[in-house]
């Protein structure tokens, strides 16, 4: 973490450790595969004189999990551009210190290791243990001075989660740290 930011992932739903980056989290709430990420502002005149928002812009969830009866079984949410967009960040993952000159908060987008069967197009009920998976989601963050909307910085980011074949018997080396990706900018959701 970045100094002067004294914010916590834990206790939250997809997190289990204070360390920025991917993690396999059999502890969570949730579990399952998330990135912790920063996202520190800094160079402002005041912390107090900005409003801070992040929206979840595009996502997409593909890959392969068993069903109830054992079978292996792909999943694909598709392209698609959450509604609503608003996604955060809650206030106890926001630090905005009047008098000083950065905001910190902190985020773990991500997917749990049980995932919907309606991901599979055939819409039925039940859940999928993932055995596989890509994920990618776009996000913004808009920070935007509280007595002018119209006066605005904003950054894209995204994540790129790939878990590899074999996640249902070791799914903390699944992880393809080698592909799995984040940062500025976007991921294209079409793959």
């Amino acid at each position: 973490m970045t100094p002067g930011d004294n914010l916590k992932f834990e206790p939250s739903i997809t997190a289990c450790s204070e360390d920025l980056g991917l993690h396999y989290c059999p502890s969570s709430i949730q579990p399952g595969w998330y990135w912790s990420v920063e996202v520190w502002a800094h160079g402002l005149d005041d912390a107090a004189n900005w409003t801070i928002k992040q929206t979840a812009d595009s996502a997409h969830f593909k890959g392969m999990g068993r069903n109830l009866q054992g079978v292996l079984v792909p999943f694909d949410s598709g392209p698609f551009h959450p509604t609503p967009p608003d996604d955060g960040p809650k206030p106890r993952f926001l630090e905005q210190i009047s008098g000083l000159k950065e905001i910190f908060y902190i985020d773990g987008p991500g997917l749990p290791n049980i995932v919907s069967n309606i991901f599979n197009g055939l819409f039925t009920p039940g859940l999928l243990q993932v055995d596989s998976m890509t994920i990618v989601q776009n996000f913004t963050a808009h920070l935007c001075r509280t007595d002018n909307s119209k006066s605005c910085h904003v950054l894209p980011w995204f994540v790129k989660i790939i878990v590899n074949p074999g996640a249902l018997s070791n799914p903390q080396t699944s992880i393809d740290t080698v592909n799995s990706d984040a940062g500025p900018g976007r991921k294209p959701i079409i793959f």
